[in-house]
């Protein structure tokens, strides 16, 4: 059953930032993802 959350893992993901508005709810950025090193995609 999706429930629709997400589960962040620092240890996968490094710093995640969450950002929480009450028009736009949670918004979340992971570091890794955002800066990953151009030998990530190979």
């Amino acid at each position: 059953m999706d429930m629709g959350i997400t589960n962040l893992r620092s240890d996968e993901s490094g710093a995640i930032t969450l950002r929480m508005s009450a028009n736009e709810g949670v918004e979340f950025t992971e570091y890794r993802k955002e800066h990953a090193r151009y030998w990530y995609g190979r």
